[in-house]
Formats: structure tokens, sequence, C-alpha cells
């Protein structure tokens, strides 16, 4: 087995992995946001990317998986949910509701990924916990603007935007 380190030269400090078998070639790609250089690199040695793994479910680590899955054929598996069988935003809400937080915060954690699925009263926060996570990131391509028009503020995202540039 070799295990190849791909560096996608951002902010985000992020790797992606290529864990190839060497006698056949086939890899495993490991949380391939950035699915043009994991296709490259994959293709530049010859390796077949037959699973996709993701350790959890942030953008910066699955936003490529659609990508490489188009490209490959490749089979998709999340980690976060194979090992725990929860997702990292499931198991914080959980937490604090153990903690005694309110329900409406638990909900803020729970869906903070897919805000057009909260609790209609917990969506607009929720919503912006989304957006705000994006764009410190300094991801605004993250912005899951379907979730957004389903929560009812889709149309608060460009001055969301506006704030954050402004912002040091």
């Amino acid at each position: 087995m070799h295990v190849e380190r791909i560096w996608p030269d951002t902010r985000l400090r992020n790797y992606h992995y290529l864990v190839v078998c060497r006698e056949t070639g086939d890899a495993l790609a490991v949380d391939p946001w950035d699915a043009n250089l994991v296709l490259a690199t994959a293709r530049r040695h010859g390796w077949t990317i037959r699973q996709i793994l993701n350790t959890h479910h942030h953008h910066d680590h699955v936003d490529g998986n659609e990508a490489v899955r188009a490209a490959t054929g490749a089979r998709i598996a999340d980690l976060e949910l194979a090992v725990f069988g929860a997702t990292h935003a499931e198991v914080g809400a959980c937490l604090l509701g153990l903690w005694g937080l309110p329900r409406p915060i638990l909900d803020i954690v729970r869906y903070h990924h897919r805000p057009g699925d909260a609790p209609e009263a917990s969506r607009t926060v929720a919503s912006a916990v989304h957006v705000a996570e994006a764009l410190a990131s300094r991801a605004p391509q993250w912005i899951d603007l379907a979730s957004l028009e389903q929560a009812g503020c889709a149309g608060m995202v460009g001055t969301w935007c506006e704030l954050a540039e402004a912002t040091p």
C-alpha cells in the first residue's frame, strides 16, 4: 500500500490523500474537495480511483465528491457516519442537550450544514451559522443556496458576504 499526500495549497490547511494498492493501482480518495487536483494526481501516476472516503462532512472535505465520482464511477463512503452512526453536528447537538442547553441552540448546531432542514423557528439562525462558517473559511462557494432558499434567507447572503469582506 502507498499513501500519497496531496497539498492543495490553500488557507484551509487540509490535505487530500490517495491510498493506493501498489499491485493493482486501485485507489481510495480521502477528503477530495479539490477534485481536479486529486484526479490529476491519480492520472499522473496511472492510478484508478475506486472509492471516496470522507473523514467528516465539512465542505472542505466533501465538495469534490461528486466530481470525482462522476469522473471515475467511484463509490462514496462517509467515515463519520460509518464509524459513529451520526455526524459531528448531530453528536455536538446531543452533547449540548445533555449539558442542558435549550432546544433552539441544539437545532442550530445540528442543522448548521443543512439549515433548510432545521425547524422553522431555528432556520434563520442556522442559516447564518452556515454562511458564517463558509465565510470564516474564506470559501463562499460552500454556501448551500438551496438550503438557504428553503430556510427563507437566500436574499440575505449578499449582505452577509459584503459584511464579511469588510471585516479584516
